[in-house]
């Protein structure tokens, strides 16, 4: 064995001993890693410190390969299935966590002893201190026999935030906080763990383990996946490395697993590893280069910043050439030269900088860098604070050249802990611009009131003491301003003059069930619209979910505006029906619809439409019957007349051929030929089942000679869309653009954006009609009519339901008399009655109180005549 060999494993020795026993790390991982390449050994952990009693593992707890690349993962997988000769294998993925792994044992179902992985052999006893682990099971109800766990102890991030500053990063902490002599030290750290092994259970696969684990009372991480192929593991590996700063907890990578025990078994272990399992490491945070050169770039207003130009680098997955310097005094603090060897880190695993210069590798005729005096852009004085004087003559403050980002994307960018994209939108909103978030954000470190002004709904206070955190920091402060300089930052629109909710107050209750609590009032807020906590009469919309409580109640007697979350407004009222089907600009949806439901291809495809009228059937005002009357004119020239209606009612078909004849009649004026009379075609979509014994969704109906079944008279068509019957209910369903029409009518209202991307794919026309219903796109009179429409629909299904419960009730009475159903049909009457003194429309008297319409006209007249 060589010297150099020596020096090597003594110094890998010293670094297990710092990690593992001192809880400091002075290499990256990937620097570890590669001091054990170059002596060809592989460890597990340190030696267990004397001061704690020692724990034999009776199965090894081995360390993990740690594998870096694609190839790497298909090499293990290929490997895996030679050695057991199959081409099968299901690969379990769990979350690497960043923390101390632990090994609890129970005997008969109670925990009796706990311990460190120490060496892999073995370990230190922590019994007493996991016993203080908030929810760590200390008994297993009904377990007989030896059963041991294993997993990790973790501090979560906002956790480690709250305790002293003294503590490097939450897995030393918790590491440290584990390995205490004294457990009431132990119980003071906010310690939480994730169990993920079993040894001595019955079950068969690693992903039964995990069950099992859960059964038990143990807390399993809920990231996992079972891949099947390298493409199933690289999208799990690239969706967990995407939104880690989301986790709330640190991890450093994947594991992967040979999911079956019994193959686990037959693949076997070497001296420190399992061959049945690896870990595919997230890229190191940090890496040594050198400085080629430090240039000098010129910002907005006239800042002089500095950039060292490095030997190019992979940190994190990117390839880093430059890093930021800030200014002239970070360079004089740290005493940064042209040349030297310095450690990259990125910030938040996305900005670089240089957090250590190396300066036993700096040659010692390496000069001191000086700060230019005169701009390099114009040629202009510098004062003491790096700014430029040149002003508007300097053509690097000129606005114009500049890269463009959206406020949201670079808020995002920045990589701050728990602000991603969602928070970044958020916070994008309410400030509106770069300038106005920023000087809240600088204020943080010296103003009391500051994080006040962060309490902004959907903004957490674990978000925003990590906000602090990051702008307590200095060089993060200037660092984003530095950054800003450089770029053209887009502020978000403040234009919500076209929202109906702007300036409105708008109050939430209940459980949304499309979005969490705080984005829906981030979304309110964004267009406009004031949230507020509480029911008032300055309440404009009360926007209502699931089980919704007292301040529904109240909104209804103060009559404020109730709402669904939902994005799109119900199709089958009778303004949002007209908005789609019945407009001028629209022509082109009602085109696709009709050719659609019509069946016509061909030289039958309707080309032009005219409309005949959308209008209110004076006969039926009162209940609001949508009607859509539209001359069309095939490719052919030949034309016809087509009638669409909405129907909530049953026995609407009785009505639908009334209407059909009353199209058809209204073509002959005075004097007009009968030859002259064009086709109708009746489109009917309704709410309700119209005929039962139609297995169909969609009904045709004509005129045909009842023996011959000879079809002579083809001035009438009808079309019966039936709603109930249609049973698909999810888009993947959906296997026609017919279909996708009716799953526009059923369930518009629930229909997520993910949903109308795949209908878009497939029928972009869809598309638009969905556009006409996003509420978010109307007016306020448009909207405030809509709402109070269904608003009056509810009191008026709400009304009738009492009705007809006394009309039972005293239906019931007069049976007892006259015989049951007799009694029922005159309370059934008397109900009738009391809603045509009312108003209401026939139909929906028939759909309430069951009697026939001819019934119901019957009574009509009979009042007509009382009242002579």
């Amino acid at each position: 064995m060589t010297e150099n060999t020596l020096k090597l494993q003594k110094e890998i020795k010293r670094h297990n001993e710092l990690y593992y026993r001192e809880n400091i790390s002075e290499i990256t991982d990937a620097e570890y890693d590669e001091l054990a390449k170059k002596v060809g050994i592989q460890t597990v952990g340190s030696a267990p410190d004397d001061r704690f009693s020692k724990v034999q593992h009776i199965v090894p707890m081995l360390s993990l390969n740690k594998v870096y690349s694609q190839e790497d993962i298909e090499e293990f997988i290929a490997k895996s299935r030679e050695l057991l000769n199959t081409d099968e294998l299901e690969i379990m993925c769990e979350l690497k966590i960043d923390g101390l792994s632990f090994t609890a044992i129970y005997e008969n179902g109670l925990l009796v002893k706990a311990a460190t992985r120490g060496d892999g052999n073995l370990g230190e006893d922590v019994t007493d201190n996991i016993k203080t682990i908030k929810d760590f099971p200390q008994a297993l109800p009904g377990i007989k026999g030896r059963l041991e766990v294993r997993g990790e102890v973790y501090i979560r991030n906002d956790d480690f935030l709250k305790l002293n500053k003294n503590f490097s990063n939450p897995r030393n902490t918790a590491s440290g906080s584990l390995r205490q002599l004294d457990p009431e030290v132990t119980a003071s750290r906010p310690l939480r763990y994730f169990a993920y092994s079993l040894i001595g259970g019955a079950e068969k696969t690693q992903f039964e383990v995990l069950n099992k684990l859960k059964e038990l009372g143990f807390c399993v991480n809920e990231h996992q996946c079972l891949a099947k192929n390298v493409d199933e593991i690289l999208e799990f590996y690239n969706r967990i490395y995407d939104n880690r700063h989301e986790l709330g907890y640190d991890v450093d990578g994947v594991v992967l697993k040979v999911n079956n025990l019994t193959l686990q078994n037959r693949l076997g272990n070497t001296n420190k590893a399992p061959r049945w399992a690896i870990a595919h490491k997230f890229p190191a945070a940090q890496g040594k280069t050198k400085i080629v050169k430090i240039l000098i770039q010129v910002g907005k207003t006239g800042k002089l910043n500095p950039v060292a130009k490095v030997i190019p680098i992979n940190i994190g997955g990117v390839l880093i050439t430059r890093v930021n310097l800030h200014n002239k005094d970070e360079i004089e603090r740290k005493d940064i030269r042209e040349g030297d060897v310095v450690v990259v880190q990125r910030a938040g695993d996305v900005i670089p900088k240089i957090v250590e210069v190396d300066k036993n590798a700096r040659s010692r005729k390496a000069p001191k860098f000086v700060f230019p005096d005169i701009c390099p852009e114009c040629g202009s004085r510098v004062d003491d604070w790096g700014i430029c004087s040149g002003g508007n003559d300097c053509p690097a403050q000129q606005i114009g050249n500049r890269k463009t980002i959206t406020l949201e994307k670079f808020i995002s960018s920045l990589g701050i802990r728990l602000v991603g994209p969602r928070a970044a939108k958020i916070l994008a909103n309410h400030y509106k611009s770069y300038d106005g978030w920023y000087e809240v954000m600088a204020q943080l470190p010296y103003d009391r009131e500051a994080p006040d002004k962060l309490m902004i709904i959907g903004v957490g206070e674990e978000t925003i003491t990590s906000l602090e955190e990051f702008f307590s920091d200095e060089d993060n402060a200037e660092m984003v301003n530095d950054l800003a300089s450089q770029l053209k930052i887009e502020s978000v629109s403040t234009n919500t003059s076209s929202s109906p909710f702007n300036g409105k107050t708008v109050v939430f209750t209940g459980k949304l069930s499309k979005m969490e609590r705080n984005e829906a009032q981030a979304l309110m807020e964004s267009l406009g619209g004031i949230v507020s906590s509480s029911v008032s009469p300055k309440t404009d919309f009360l926007v209502v979910g699931e089980k919704p409580g007292s301040k529904y109640k109240k909104a209804v007697e103060l009559g404020t505006l109730a709402m669904a979350l939902s994005k799109f407004l119900n199709p089958k009222l009778d303004l949002t029906f007209k908005k789609v089907f019945g407009t001028e600009k629209n022509k082109n949806i009602l085109i696709h619809f009709l050719n659609d439901i019509l069946g016509f291809t061909g030289i039958d495809t309707i080309q032009e439409v005219e409309f005949l009228s959308t209008y209110m059937d004076p006969e039926v005002a009162s209940d609001k019957q949508s009607i859509v009357d539209v001359l069309c004119k095939d490719s052919s020239g030949f034309r016809y007349v087509i009638e669409m209606q909405l129907a909530r009612d049953r026995g609407f078909e009785k009505r639908a051929q009334l209407y059909a004849a009353k199209a058809y009649s209204r073509q002959v004026g005075k004097g007009g030929e009968y030859i002259d009379l064009k086709t109708v075609f009746f489109i009917a979509i309704s709410d309700n089942t119209l005929f039962p014994e139609e297995v169909e969704y969609i009904s045709t109906h004509n005129i045909r000679d009842i023996k011959t079944n000879g079809h002579y008279l083809k001035d009438f068509q009808f079309v019966f869309i039936e709603l109930p019957k249609f049973a698909k209910n999810k888009v993947e369903q959906l296997e026609s653009t017919i279909e996708r029409w009716c799953f526009f009518f059923k369930y518009a209202e629930d229909t997520t954006d993910e949903d109308l991307r795949d209908i878009a794919e497939k029928s972009p026309i869809i598309k638009l009609a969905y556009d006409e219903l996003d509420k978010f796109r109307w007016n306020e009179k448009d909207l405030i009519a809509y709402e109070e429409r269904i608003m009056d629909l509810r009191k008026e299904e709400g009304i009738l339901a009492q009705k007809l419960d006394d009309a039972t009730e005293k239906g019931i009475k007069i049976g007892h008399e006259k015989g049951r159903e007799e009694g029922e049909k005159r309370a059934k009457i008397a109900v009738a009655r009391e809603m045509l003194a009312d108003k209401m429309d026939i139909n929906t008297i028939a759909k309430f109180t069951g009697l026939h319409i001819s019934e119901i006209e019957k009574l009509c007249s009979e009042i007509a005549n009382d009242t002579l």
